[in-house]
């Protein structure tokens, strides 16, 4: 089990909020909920440290496919925004029911050329292989040519 404090999530809201990070006043706002609830201040939610620990373990066996980075692990590849996504969307979970998770939908707004499609198709992966069998997991996007790059970061 991992220790939260520790986690690349953690440290990626702690400096969002310190400062040290630059970041959307709405970004710093999320941060400041995700550390709340990590420290264990939130009455409603906690994080699955269990799932996040196999979301690391996981992400050190996905290999880069292509880029700078090919044959890194996608655990060493990932950068803050997608660490707190990570676990954010797919970790906090209701306290009265830990099988229920606080984010069913998840808008990610970044700017041009950070990965987004990656992100999101490393997300899918990291579904397919945690939720339970016959989810129905969906990707939206302006036309079928941008739907189907997800699909094809995944293969």
């Amino acid at each position: 089990m991992i220790k939260i404090e520790e986690h690349r999530s953690y440290k990626y809201a702690k400096g969002v909020i310190n400062r040290e990070i630059p970041a959307p006043r709405y970004v710093i706002k999320q941060c400041e909920k995700f550390i709340e609830i990590c420290d264990g201040k939130s009455d409603k939610y906690f994080i699955d440290e269990e799932k996040l620990s196999k979301i690391d373990s996981i992400l050190k066996l996905l290999v880069m496919p292509r880029g700078l980075k090919a044959g890194q692990s996608i655990y060493e590849c990932s950068c803050g925004y997608q660490w707190i996504l990570y676990a954010s969307a797919l970790c906090i979970v209701y306290r009265e029911n830990p099988q229920k998770r606080r984010y069913e939908t998840v808008i990610l707004e970044v700017g041009r050329k950070n990965f987004k499609t990656f992100t999101i198709a490393t997300v899918f992966i990291l579904l397919f292989l945690l939720e339970p069998k016959f989810s129905k997991f969906y990707s939206v996007a302006p036309d079928g040519a941008l739907s189907r790059e997800v699909k094809t970061a995944i293969e």
